[in-house]
């Protein structure tokens, strides 16, 4: 699988990339009449690229889950799964890709 780590913490381009875009994230804040923004840097986010059998499959193995399984526009719907899987295609540049964040990172004292 390809994947598209969002990681800005070692590299030094990546680590300006980011400023920039927080920069202009305060600007378009301040023309919407935002106060206050936070910026939230929470490492390993991810894209994983997905083909379209991989897409079918997973559906597939979805919907033999009838107690999971919704009419869309629920995002458990076999629909909303094919839409949500091209969602995030568009925004890590592939036809389809599966999103993945940190939810908790725990630190080893050794």
């Amino acid at each position: 699988m390809d994947s598209v780590h969002l990681n800005y913490y070692g590299n030094k381009i990546m680590q300006k990339q980011l400023k920039n875009l927080q920069d202009d994230a305060v600007n378009a804040s301040k023309i919407m009449g935002v106060k206050e923004i936070e910026f939230l840097d929470f490492p390993d986010n991810e894209m994983d690229k997905i083909s379209n059998l991989e897409l079918t499959t997973k559906i597939d193995a979805l919907c033999a889950y009838k107690t999971e399984i919704k009419d869309f526009p629920h995002p458990r719907s076999s629909e909303g799964l094919e839409v949500i899987a091209k969602h995030w295609g568009t925004v890590s540049g592939f036809h389809a890709a599966e999103a993945f964040y940190l939810v908790r990172q725990l630190k080893s004292n050794i």
